[in-house]
This record gives structure tokens, C-alpha cells and sequence, in this order.
């Protein structure tokens, strides 16, 4: 049923994602060839940020923010393979820490980005070390960056909170395992817009490009707005991407899951969360275009990387994997962000 729901999806029924234009595509094509040695070798000193998400995040980095200069898309790069092997680490697909011990690795890895605990704990042989060790060098990086002096503690905040939103989903998660009881769908979604790691994003971008405003966008009512429906619909579109692959795992921690346990068939359910997705989308895109005229470009960039995700969903390709179709890496950016 959800394989003939996405091939619905893909035959047409649904808007067209927004395809980049020619010229931001052959700027990914171009990131990708210069920033994937980097990473690699970045990665093989922190094995924990795995090596198959290197050509995503590049896509999802370079696309919202075609502006940025290569040492840029490289520093936001690395914070995106943080905040995925975060998740991995806390989801317990990495590593072997207990439940108390992910609990608490958590406030630590919080406590790190806020520059309040150093890594003389961290072990460098485990995943749960290794990344403290990635997220202490991603926050120097960031203290030199030119928007460090007005944004650094906007970045912190924002990385608190998914550390917080990763930990809440982990209480739901094993709390399903132990009793087959779900959260509810409105405690699940005030996690997992946050835990969509976009928000963290956007406060890293006001970093590393020190950009101008002459007020703090992130205290703009209009932007945090558009900020939750944005993380809410890319939430959305994730969910009914990888529902497949999660309940082969056995994690029923899912938006298009917690609809079928409310009473929906799935392929109501997997529609449903689509439908959910773009309802968000419209309402992201509304937002930025009543914006006023500096901040109208910020918040481009937040429609733009929900484009891409979206797209990605409809051409049924698995963002957080390697590349798969024939041309490796750079053949998999040709349909990105298509409908």
C-alpha cells in the first residue's frame, strides 16, 4: 500500500516540488566535488558521522543558501553530520549506551556546544565519545565565525533544544517498547519539528555568514512562526518517507504510525501526513512572502530546503542514504528537488 502511494505521489497528483534552477544546480554539482574530500576526511577522524550522508547534507546545506562561500557550506556541512550522527547516537543505532546513559549524554553534548563542559570524558574508541569530541570542534569553529559575537548564543539555544528534543523522543520511543504505548501526536510533533534539525540550521547560518539584520531575525514573530512550520512540514515529509524502513526496525515512532494507531488505514494515514506536510508548506510560504524586504531572503531559504526534502520524497529517494542510481554522487544531484 505505500509503495503504490508514493508511486501515486510521483505520477503527478500532487504540486511539483520547486526545481532549482539551472545555475543553483551546477553550483551543488560543484559543492559536492569540492567539499566530499574534505568531509571524507573529516569523517574517517569521526567515523561516527557516517560517510553515506556526506552528498545529502551537501544538497541540503548548498541549496537554502546558494549565497554562501565554500568555507561556509563546509563549516554548516560538518553541523549537519553532527545533528544526524546526534540522532543516530541517541536512536541507539550507533553505539551501545544504555537508556540512562543516553539520557545523560544529552545535557552533555548540550553543555558542550554551550561551552560549559570540555571532552576530558570523551573516549575517542566510542560513537557516544567520538561525537563530543566532532561537536567541540564544530563550536570552536563557530566562535570564529564573523556572526559568533551576535548569534553564537542563538546557535547554542537552538542546539539545546534539539539535544532536549532528542531526548524526549527517546522517552517516547522506549516507552512504546515497553508497553506498545504511543505519545500523543501533538507531544510527538513538539519534538520532532525540532528534532527536523532545521531550526538549529537557520541559527548556524546567522553564524557562519554574520549576516547584517538590523533586528535578530530568530526574535522576529513572523520568522519563529515560520521556523515551526517549517520544521513541522519537512517533519511531515520525513515521516512519510521512511515508515517502511522504521517499522521494519521495529520503531513505531511516526507520525503516519501514530495516525494508523488513531484509527486511519495506512495509505489514509501516509496521504494524510502528505496532505499535513504541504498545509505547513503553504503556510511557511505565506509567511516569507509577507516578509519585510531583508528578511524575505532568510526565510527563502527555509521554503527552499522544504522543496528539496519534498522532492526527495516524491522521487523516492532516500535522502539519508548513499547515492544509489547509476553516476554515483554526482548523477544523484540531476533530479533534486523535482516533483
Amino acid at each position: 500500500m505505500m509503495r503504490e502511494m508514493r508511486n501515486t505521489y510521483a505520477a503527478g497528483g500532487w504540486r511539483e516540488s520547486r526545481r532549482p534552477e539551472e545555475r543553483l544546480r551546477t553550483l551543488v554539482v560543484a559543492r559536492i566535488a569540492q567539499l566530499t574530500p574534505m568531509l571524507c576526511d573529516w569523517q574517517q577522524r569521526y567515523p561516527v558521522l557516517l560517510a553515506a550522508r556526506i552528498v545529502p547534507v551537501i544538497k541540503a546545506i548548498v541549496v537554502p543558501l546558494p549565497g554562501g562561500t565554500t568555507a561556509q557550506h563546509l563549516a554548516l556541512c560538518k553541523l549537519g553530520l553532527v545533528a544526524f550522527a546526534l540522532d543516530d547516537v541517541v536512536d541507539g543505532e550507533l553505539g551501545d549506551l544504555s537508556d540512562g546513559e543516553t539520557y545523560e549524554i544529552c545535557a552533555r553534548y548540550a553543555e558542550i556546544a554551550r561551552g560549559t563542559m570540555g571532552v576530558g570524558w570523551a573516549r575517542e574508541d566510542t560513537a557516544a565519545g567520538m561525537l563530543a569530541r566532532a561537536i567541540a570542534e564544530v563550536r570552536e569553529e563557530m566562535r570564529a565565525c564573523p556572526g559568533a559575537a551576535r548569534y553564537l548564543g542563538a546557535w547554542e539555544d537552538a542546539f539545546w533544544a534539539l539535544c532536549l528534543a532528542n531526548r524526549a523522543e527517546l522517552v517516547h520511543k522506549r516507552q512504546a517498547g515497553m508497553d506498545g504505548s504511543l505519545p500523543s501526536l501533538k507531544a510527538y510533533l513538539r519534538a520532532g519539528w525540532v528534532t527536523s534539525g532545521a531550526p538549529m540550521y537557520f541559527a548556524a547560518v546567522l553564524v557562519v555568514t554574520g549576516a547584517g539584520y538590523a533586528e535578530h531575525p530568530l526574535e522576529d514573530a513572523v520568522v519563529r512562526r515560520a521556523m515551526l512550520h517549517m520544521g513541522l512540514s519537512i517533519r511531515w515529509f520525513n515521516d512519510a518517507r521512511t515508515v517502511d524502513r522504521e517499522r521494519e526496525e521495529g520503531k513505531l515512532n511516526n507520525g503516519v504510525n501514530l495516525l494508523v494507531a488513531a484509527g486511519m488505514e495506512e495509505g489514509e494515514a501516509e496521504r494524510k501526513a502528505m496532505e499535513r506536510g504541504d498545509w505547513n508548506l503553504r503556510k511557511l510560504e505565506a509567511l516569507v512572502e509577507g516578509m519585510g524586504g531583508e528578511l524575505q531572503g532568510f526565510g527563502a531559504g527555509m521554503v527552499a530546503l522544504v522543496h528539496l526534502i519534498r522532492g526527495v520524497y516524491l522521487e523516492q529517494g532516500e535522502f539519508h542514504a548513499e547515492e544509489r542510481r547509476e553516476g554515483g554522487v554526482l548523477e544523484g544531484v540531476a533530479g533534486m528537488g523535482g516533483g
